[in-house]
């Protein structure tokens, strides 16, 4: 009778979730008049629970064995929950384990690389279990952690590659299993307790500011503390859970922490709180984690929410933000390999970046707003950020004309967007003032003058300008003057070009009190020597799955024909001239050049730009630029790169790449291309 109690709980619970968010899109629809349906819907659900009660009570159901397996809904890779004695993790990228319980638990496992996380409870109110790990490697040396890293057991996996412990079960607890020690402690005390291993510590403030790189997890044990960085980095490997762990209890909440001007890389987990409330994770870089950037889970509503997580950047992870808990997310840039988000309810979520996910949610349970009023707007999605993916701008409004549904990998409609940026960091928006056209080059060098106009949705913020980056292994200050409500100008700065070449600047700005960082980039400043050779070339290429962006699956052949040079013009000047033709067959998509704008040569490597036609159409010009290698016996390279002002990018058959790399290129299947330095 406890296990049919149990499963009928659990159906219960499933069932409410899944008609309350049929329940809640109706409504977000306008068919807020339905409720009565709703509650009819709840009256049937009870006859069905009753009668799968009914049923289960006289021997209508599964086995015994099948009745003690976890309920897992909608776990990631490697992590299953649910009530159960028993869970299983058949699928994680690290250790498949098993988890006996010898009392009924609600729980969850996750092992990723490369840390083993537990979250036990009790499911009807034992006092203690005696809980079994399997599936870890015989005779390892494991470290056991339950709430706190500083509550830590040392223990060695048997010949089996077991662990076996008892486990106090009066209050829920967090543990985490790792092969390797940590922890710098943080706390309000004398010196900060370590702080001052580390950093300084202020006991006015209760301030930790690092001093020097570290190489462990930090955690934090007091509420008020703030950890500065002060651009410093906290380092670690896989088998470290997190590089900054801030701990409440199961009774009392961590509150008022700020973490800020840290960089984080190598561990887990970039930063997690586990029953904090009320905290601020400011201006953090975290890179290269293998499971999440910044995980928030508090075990219950009183015990997490009001978190603000700000000008952040998250570089390579897993998952992006995996949230529990009603917060404030603005303005970070989550770069992930799987997925951006994670969770049911991120609170505000506005003014975010979010790039090179495959999914942009993993799971949650209904949906959510993803947008504030404008003009903030929403958020930049990579996935959503062309019109062949959904997103005009036919206003030039700088939102995309459509909401955004992003879909989970699970097929839920996650959340509405609806007023999608179609650029990266469009709430703050930067004029980069630079040359449009061609510089000639001239012995001794090119002198260029740039400058800046910036304007931010937020009339609240400020704004420093870091550098200048001037696409040549160099840099200069950057300084802001004359800023009103939030908009202002960055005063102008020189440099000078020793060489021909095409040169990407770059402006590096941060906002306050975001600490968000934003690059703009200004393509591209063209230092030409008319003097300087042509190129030319014809033959094709095996076009790659992803060049032609319409549709990325296509492959197949592509020829092309090309001839760039300058030419003497009777009145002694020089002139631009030549003709391009390429050809993707699978696609029909047939480019022919009209003009060109400049051509640059270096080497044994050309690239030029200009304006065409697609299959002939005259009525639409597309930008386009072409790079040509002479490699000879190595193998001639060729890329191309069609766009136009709407649709974005059309074809690239090195996408990804820098468009002014002059050594990104195809291998030609067949023909050659001459590069040559001087004209004749």
């Amino acid at each position: 009778m406890r296990l049919q109690i149990r499963r009928l709980c659990i159906i219960a619970s499933s069932t409410k979730k899944a008609f309350n968010y049929a329940f809640y899109l109706s409504s977000q629809a306008g068919e807020r008049k339905n409720i009565m349906t709703r509650k009819i819907g709840y009256i049937t659900i009870v006859i069905v629970l009753a009668l799968l009660f009914v049923a289960g009570t006289f021997g209508v159901g599964t086995a015994l064995a099948e009745e003690t397996e976890p309920w897992v809904p909608m776990a990631m890779p490697g992590t299953v929950e649910g009530v159960g004695v028993q869970f299983e993790v058949t699928d994680s990228e690290y250790l498949n384990v098993t988890l006996d319980s010898t009392e009924l638990l609600t729980a969850s496992i996750s092992s990723v690389p490369a840390v083993i996380e537990l979250r036990v409870e009790a499911a009807q109110g034992a006092l203690e279990t005696q809980l079994t790990l399997s599936g870890l490697v015989p005779g390892l040396e494991y470290h056991l952690y339950t709430d706190s890293l500083e509550n830590h057991v040392i223990t060695n996996a048997d010949e089996s590659g077991s662990l076996a412990w008892t486990q106090e079960l009066i209050d829920p607890h967090l543990l985490f299993i790792q092969t390797v020690p940590s922890t710098i402690f943080i706390a309000d005390s004398t010196n900060g307790k370590q702080c001052a291993q580390v950093g300084h510590w202020d006991g006015t403030t209760k301030t930790c500011t690092l001093e020097q790189d570290v190489a462990d997890t930090i955690e934090i044990q007091s509420s008020g503390i703030t950890l500065d960085g002060d651009g410093h980095k906290i380092t670690g490997v896989s088998s470290k859970d997190a590089g900054i762990y801030i701990p409440g209890t199961i009774k009392t909440a961590t509150t008022g922490v700020t973490v800020k001007n840290l960089t984080i890389e190598g561990f887990a987990n970039g930063i997690k709180l586990n029953n904090a409330k009320n905290c601020t994770l400011r201006g953090n870089t975290i890179i290269n984690v293998s499971n999440k950037g910044i995980e928030l889970f508090p075990q219950n509503v009183k015990l997490g929410g009001g978190n603000l997580v700000t000008g952040n950047q998250v570089l390579g992870a897993e998952y992006g933000i995996d949230n529990k808990g009603s917060n404030f997310f603005q303005r970070n840039t989550i770069r992930s390999t799987e997925a951006a988000l994670n969770g049911d309810d991120l609170g505000s979520f506005y003014n975010n970046n979010l790039i090179d996910y495959q999914y942009p949610f993993w799971s949650t349970n209904r949906s959510q707003s993803l947008s504030a009023a404008l003009p903030f707007g929403g958020n930049y999605w990579s996935s959503f950020d062309s019109a062949i993916e959904g997103c005009a701008d036919l206003n030039a409004d700088g939102f995309c004309d459509a909401a955004y549904l992003p879909i989970s990998h699970n097929d839920q409609v996650a959340g509405v967007d609806s007023f999608p940026w179609t650029t990266q960091d469009g709430w703050l928006d930067i004029t980069i003032n630079a040359p449009v056209d061609p510089i000639m080059y001239v012995d001794g060098g090119v002198i260029v003058d740039v400058s800046a106009n910036f304007k931010d949705v937020d009339v609240n913020t400020s704004h420093t300008a870091i550098e200048w980056a001037w696409g040549d292994g160099t840099t200069s200050p950057a300084a802001v003057v004359n800023e009103v409500n939030g908009e202002g100008e960055v005063s102008s700065a020189s440099h000078i070009y020793t060489s021909t070449g095409v040169y990407e600047i770059t402006l590096t700005m941060k906002d306050n009190p975001y600490l968000s960082t934003v690059v703009k980039s200004y393509q591209y400043i063209v230092i030409y020597d008319p003097s300087a050779g042509f190129a030319t070339g014809g033959g094709w290429i095996e076009s790659p799955a992803g060049a032609y962006v319409p549709d990325p699956t296509m492959t197949g052949q592509a020829t092309f024909g090309f001839i760039a040079k300058f030419y003497r013009t009777r009145t002694g000047g020089n002139e631009l001239s030549g003709n391009t033709v390429f050809e993707f067959h699978t696609a029909n998509l047939r480019f022919t050049s009209s003009s060109y704008d400049w051509l640059v040569v270096n080497g044994s490597k050309a690239i030029y730009r200009g304006l065409g036609y697609i299959n002939g159409d005259v009525t639409k010009l597309y930008s386009f630029m072409l790079t040509a290698q002479d490699e000879g016996d190595t193998g001639d390279k060729f890329r191309i790169q069609i766009w136009d002002a709407d649709n974005g990018l059309i074809y690239d058959n090195k996408i990804g790449a820098l468009s002014n790399d002059l050594t990104a290129g195809t291998v030609i299947s067949s023909g050659s291309i001459i590069v040559q330095t001087k004209s004749k």
